[in-house]
């Protein structure tokens, strides 16, 4: 949603959708995940006219220990089309190394890391009242959802107390769900 205020048109590719790192195939891809989420004639007309600048491709699924092929290259060569790249890559147990090896590559030099932390108590229950109000209208019902949040924060504490997942948003959302 910031890119979006700042007129920044993002592009969302799973990488476990991508079979070949290579530029034609690459470009493949990306011409169908534009046509899909802007329309085929115009929006990827549109799309394509923006400035580099203004377009950002999210990554999603990017796993290192299954990437197979020259995925080095085919982010040079995806940097030329895209402004920015946000790469969500898999972390594993161990898996340090490869991630600061992947880092050092040449087509990632100068990128920034970033990891999820976990949430507090009271940003957990911020996010439990958002999720509750979504689709209503939030001022009839805020009083109602800040009831509800602190009955179903409880059960997300529970859940969490027991180190079964992280606390982070997408958990939370999940146990949610």
């Amino acid at each position: 949603l910031t890119l979006q205020k700042r007129r920044i048109y993002t592009l969302y590719l799973s990488a476990r959708k991508v079979s070949s790192w290579r530029v034609k195939s690459l470009e493949e891809r990306i011409e169908s995940e534009i046509e899909a989420c802007y329309g085929k004639k115009t929006g990827t007309d549109r799309f394509k006219q923006l400035p580099v600048e203004d377009r950002c491709l999210i990554l999603d699924d990017f796993d290192l220990l299954s990437l197979k092929g020259d995925y080095a290259s085919g982010i040079a060569s995806l940097k030329k089309f895209f402004g920015r790249i946000v790469i969500l890559l898999n972390a594993h147990p161990g898996s340090e190394l490869e991630i600061s090896q992947f880092l050092a590559k040449e087509s990632v030099l100068g990128a920034e890391l970033f990891d999820i932390q976990p949430m507090s108590f009271s940003s957990r229950l911020d996010l439990i009242e958002k999720w509750l109000l979504i689709g209503t209208d939030e001022i009839e019902d805020v009083e109602g959802a800040k009831i509800a949040a602190v009955r179903l924060s409880k059960i997300v504490d529970e859940t969490l107390g027991r180190n079964l997942v992280p606390s982070v948003p997408m958990f939370v959302l999940m146990i949610l769900q």
